[in-house]
């Protein structure tokens, strides 16, 4: 299993650059964003098969979700997160730095404080 440091450093190195590049560009896009795009942009980031279909978002370096269903997908140890309306149920927060999330549903998402 990955470390914490490991998910965060893996979004700025070689195969984890691109995914981050490409995640960034998918944020920016315009209205309501359909998860179903998520797991092709994701394909070659480390350590995703740690994650049940890999719904690996774990040490995700900040951003700005909006009217997103994110239910099920890991973004433990992620920082600097700003959600607003985004379904997170079943989802994973653990250790995840959270600014402010707003009108989200997170039921059963679970977190604990390091």
């Amino acid at each position: 299993m990955a470390t914490r440091k490991q998910l965060r450093e893996r979004w700025f190195e070689g195969a984890g650059r691109e995914r981050l590049d490409a995640l960034i560009a998918w944020l920016r896009a315009p209205g309501p964003q359909s998860t179903d795009d998520l797991p092709a942009l994701l394909d070659g980031l480390p350590f995703r098969d740690e994650v049940p279909d890999g719904r690996d978002l774990r040490g995700m370096p900040g951003g700005f979700l909006k009217d997103v269903d994110l239910s099920g997908w890991d973004m433990s140890f992620s920082r600097d997160l700003f959600m607003a309306d985004v379904d997170f149920t079943g989802g994973r927060l653990d250790g995840a730095d959270l600014q402010d999330p707003l009108h989200g549903t997170f039921r059963g998402a679970g977190r604990y404080e390091p």
